[in-house]
């Protein structure tokens, strides 16, 4: 408003003056008025803002807008009176001051528009709490997740409060390592996904879980014995036929569980040298003829019956006879029998005690051979017979083996028999 004082005169025509009147104008201008009643007071960070801000002047005057207090990201275009801006824009409170002034400088009264740019819950960040106040697992604005935002990118980064995935209002969900669900990058979890059993078991389906939901503990055809198995491909933890009781044969692995079909044990006493044994002369086992009871060869004997023998080589001779056996196993294969002639066959004494004129079986004692000599000799063949390229002299005695030999007078022709492992009897 302007206050004028204002001096009233009047003048004649021929010059006279009234006296002044005087008086107090006021002129009043009105100021503009500004609105900005149709502009949103809340929006979310990923919207577009559109305001236009209106105004009035009660004496016509023209007048002008001006806004300050804009965040970054909105402009007032004041031709248009509009206050605009694209997303994103900046979470805030912002207090943003509109006024109007007119063409004589009135100025309005200021009018604020608090515009509220929130953080909500879909924004793709993870607020505790989000400006608006929702969502999140309570609905109060307190997310666990957003989006992609505050999710497990691997089992061993997950828990029941941080899931493969979100929900659309913040809350966890899609699962985590522990929960006994195969979910996300897993490969099993606790018991599910494990294999039970060796043909329930593969490379991706393995006995046991890791804490990171990934498969361990092996399978059945790793060639390693895990879990239940006995036994996997060719390995059966170091046991044989014999483990499980048979003489000899081959193990198999039936999906982890040996299976010893292909085991088989020795008959002992059915006149048939299996694996395991060194000899089996049937009914004969046992008896002196060579071969104990449990198939296994006996040394130092006298046979008396040429059923004791099984490849044989018979001598026209009598006279003293030194028998002995190769090591024990040695094969009967290429023995060599010495045949020998002593000038004094009775300076040989038997350590038992027993005359030289007995049958009885003693140690040839070499200290007392008489001077022995080589009459003969011959090499078995492969089933342990040989032949003699002249015939022997009577009072000779015969070699076949390095150790453990016996001295006994035969007075008849006798044969040499030579039983599966090579060892020598005579009878």
């Amino acid at each position: 408003d302007n206050n004028y004082t204002v001096t009233v005169t009047a003048t004649d025509s021929i010059g006279n003056v009234s006296p002044p009147v005087t008086f107090n104008l006021d002129v009043k201008n009105n100021p503009p008025v500004v609105s900005v009643s149709g502009c949103p007071v809340s929006i979310r960070t990923n919207a577009n803002y559109s305001c236009t801000v209106t105004g009035s002047d009660a004496d016509g005057h023209s007048f002008q807008i001006g806004v300050a207090g804009l965040p970054t990201g909105l402009t007032f275009n004041n031709q248009t009176n509009v206050i605009s801006g694209s997303a994103p824009l900046p979470a805030g409170i912002y207090p943003i001051i509109v006024t109007a002034t007119d063409q004589y400088s009135a100025v309005s009264a200021p009018v604020t528009l608090n515009l509220h740019i929130n953080t909500f819950c879909g924004d793709g960040a993870v607020e505790s709490p989000n400006m608006e106040g929702t969502g999140g697992p309570s609905n109060n604005g307190y997310e666990s997740c957003d989006a992609s935002s505050g999710i497990a990118t691997s089992p061993s980064a997950s828990s029941q409060t941080k899931q493969y995935a979100c929900t659309s209002g913040c809350a966890p969900t899609g699962g985590w390592c522990g929960d006994n669900v195969i979910n996300g990058a897993e490969q099993c979890d606790g018991t599910a996904g494990v294999a039970t059993s060796p043909a329930g078991s593969s490379f991706t389906k393995q006995y046991s879980c890791s804490a990171s939901c990934q498969e361990t503990g092996g399978w059945y055809g790793d060639g390693v014995i895990n879990g239940s198995e006995q036994c996997d491909g060719t390995n059966f933890g170091g046991k044989t036929c014999v483990s499980f009781g048979f003489s000899y044969g081959a193990l198999s692995c039936n999906a982890g569980i040996i299976n010893t079909s292909g085991c088989t044990s020795a008959v002992c006493g059915n006149g048939v040298v299996e694996p395991t044994e060194g000899c089996d002369f049937g009914a004969n086992n046992g008896k002196g003829y060579g071969c104990a009871g449990n198939c296994q060869p006996s040394s130092g004997f006298w046979c008396s019956s040429n059923s004791c023998c099984t490849q044989s080589n018979t001598v026209a001779a009598s006279g003293w006879v030194w028998v002995s056996g190769p090591n024990a196993g040695q094969p009967a294969v290429g023995i060599e029998i010495d045949f020998y002639k002593s000038p004094n066959p009775y300076a040989a004494t038997c350590s038992n005690g027993s005359t030289n004129a007995s049958p009885n079986l003693c140690n040839y004692n070499p200290a007392n051979s008489g001077g022995a000599v080589l009459v003969g000799s011959c090499a078995t063949d492969q089933n342990g017979n040989c032949t003699l390229s002249s015939p022997l002299p009577n009072g000779i005695y015969i070699e076949t083996g390095p150790t453990s030999v016996s001295l006994t007078l035969i007075s008849v022709p006798f044969t040499v028999c030579y039983d599966a492992s090579g060892h020598a009897t005579v009878y």
